[in-house]
């Protein structure tokens, strides 16, 4: 059971900023996909993400292909 000095959302928030990035702290709501924002930038192995309007965690980045090189061509990317 919780303890009564657990820590809870405020009424009507869907998430906490603490949650993820995806969390507008001015609204307690997830970021709105039509804002476009950035949450990950692209690495050598994945594409970036953006927010997707449904959570406070930054969604799993897209992997690039297998097999472009990386880590100045010593190795290829696999599954990200």
């Amino acid at each position: 059971s919780l303890g009564s000095g657990a820590c809870k959302r405020v009424a009507g928030a869907r998430c906490s900023p603490s949650e993820g990035q995806c969390c507008n702290p001015a609204t307690c709501s997830p970021v709105l996909a039509s804002e476009n924002r950035i949450c990950r930038e692209e690495s050598e192995c994945l594409n970036q993400q953006q927010c997707d309007g449904y959570r406070a965690e930054c969604p799993d980045s897209i992997p690039k292909p297998n097999g472009i090189p990386c880590q100045d061509a010593t190795k290829v990317c696999h599954l990200g």
